[in-house]
């Protein structure tokens, strides 16, 4: 059979998807916890990629002793294919 390969790149984030990943980070950093968050973008405009760099971002978030903010988050769409999609991105 035919041989699959996995290709890697490094993807930069647009100023608007920047700028939302980077006040959510920071409205979860003062806030903690139990807050929900609701990332709206237009068709194409990298919302999958907003909402992997945001997951990401929470996992890395520490207090000043190294105890996470999150041990885990949980990311909720109400599409089957943007299931998908997050699954690749963010895993």
């Amino acid at each position: 059979m035919g041989q699959f390969k996995t290709q890697e790149r490094l993807i930069f984030p647009r100023y608007h998807q920047f700028d939302a990943v980077t006040k959510m980070l920071a409205d979860a950093k003062a806030n903690g916890a139990g807050m929900n968050y609701l990332c709206e973008h237009s068709a194409g405009s990298g919302k999958t990629s907003t909402i992997a760099w945001t997951a990401h971002g929470l996992t890395r978030l520490r207090y000043d002793d190294g105890e996470p903010y999150f041990h885990g988050v949980i990311i909720v769409t109400d599409r089957t294919v943007l299931d998908a999609q997050l699954q690749e991105a963010v895993s």
